[in-house]
């Protein structure tokens, strides 16, 4: 735990990511940034529903906090979950080549596919946060919806490298095809739609503009 400016901030999860240790990884990382960024687009949501200006959208906005504070947990839960997930991998592939072996992989890998695709989903259910939160915030709060759109996306595809780098591994190639099917329509969904929220903070802000 280190202090600054009057903020505690937990290193220990970037001491252990930073470890010669396997786990936690990518995955993990991912789950934490995804959670960072819910948060972010948390704290808009809730300046934004103390100003009178949006008084008449004061539910609406309760709803996004709700959402996102969902969002958030599910996340953090899931920076331990892929962790985890990892370990019947491992243990599958000391297994002899064989049968047995490619069926207990693939019984793995679903597993390890599935955590991150349920990352990548939370992730997504940030950015739709945060292109309604950019469309319904003041001047001052545009720059951090900006940020947690941005990295709400990041986190989506740093998750998706997940799904696709488990694929290449199932004997199955219906179900390598079916899990990168799920991960290719999550990032196009994903990344459209952060980059929409983005251009709309973009757009007021006279900020980067995306190619």
């Amino acid at each position: 735990m280190s202090e600054e400016n009057g903020l505690s901030i937990d290193t220990e999860f970037i001491e252990r990511l930073s470890g010669a240790d396997a786990t936690p990884g990518g995955g993990a990382a991912s789950a934490y940034c995804g959670a960072l960024a819910g948060a972010c687009a948390s704290m808009v949501a809730n300046i934004t529903f103390t100003n009178e200006k949006y008084a008449q959208i004061r539910g609406q906005l309760e709803a996004s906090i709700n959402r996102l504070n969902d969002a958030n947990s599910d996340l953090l839960i899931l920076v331990d979950e892929d962790a985890k997930s990892f370990a019947p991998v491992a243990k599958a592939m000391k297994l002899p080549k064989g049968e047995i072996r490619n069926r207990k992989m693939d019984d793995a890998l679903v597993l390890a596919c599935s955590v991150p695709l349920e990352i990548m989903q939370k992730c997504l259910d940030v950015i739709e946060e945060c292109e309604f939160l950019a469309k319904n915030t003041g001047k001052l709060t545009l720059s951090d919806i900006g940020c947690a759109a941005s990295m709400a996306k990041a986190a989506l595809i740093a998750a998706s490298m997940n799904v696709f780098v488990n694929v290449r591994l199932f004997s199955d190639p219906s179900k390598a095809e079916q899990f990168r099917s799920l991960a290719t329509s999550l990032c196009e969904e994903g990344v459209t739609e952060a980059d929409y929220a983005y251009s709309i903070v973009a757009d007021q802000l006279d900020a980067y503009r995306l190619v």
